[in-house]
């Protein structure tokens, strides 16, 4: 059984809700809540791939998939080599600059997202997609 003094304390993140509890330690999933999901979401099909060329109007997509229920996903674009970072879809919505035009389709055990700048991408976005499931598995890319 591992135990943490306050030195450690840094190295844990997690978060709580009224069912469930998750940690993560040094990048390892620890479900306290007692389940038996240990898989985290997957976030696959990212296109185009960051290796190509954006230009302002293209569409970034890409897949988030779990194997029992995704609670939230949460995707931020990151500019500038990270002096500009906005949220395009909070868990619920997508913000105001994205809204219309970028949707969500149910897909096979998760949700495709196609996010589209309104005013165009100011420079090649660096997309961070953040997913959580009901089992308190976290994934990001």
């Amino acid at each position: 059984m591992a135990t943490f003094d306050g030195d450690d304390l840094g190295l844990i993140t997690g978060y709580a809700d009224s069912a469930k509890l998750a940690t993560v330690v040094n990048g390892c999933v620890l479900n306290l809540a007692g389940g038996s999901d240990t898989v985290a979401p997957a976030v696959t099909n990212i296109t185009p791939p960051a290796s190509t060329d954006l230009l302002p109007d293209d569409v970034v997509g890409f897949d988030v998939t779990d194997e029992t229920s995704l609670k939230k996903v949460i995707i931020i674009a990151k500019f500038f080599g990270n002096a500009i970072w906005e949220t395009v879809f909070d868990g619920v919505k997508f913000a105001p600059i994205y809204a219309d035009s970028s949707v969500v389709t149910v897909i096979a055990n998760g949700f495709h997202f196609d996010t589209q700048r309104l005013s165009g991408w100011p420079s090649r976005p660096e997309i961070l997609i953040i997913a959580f499931d009901d089992g308190g598995n976290e994934a990001e890319n």
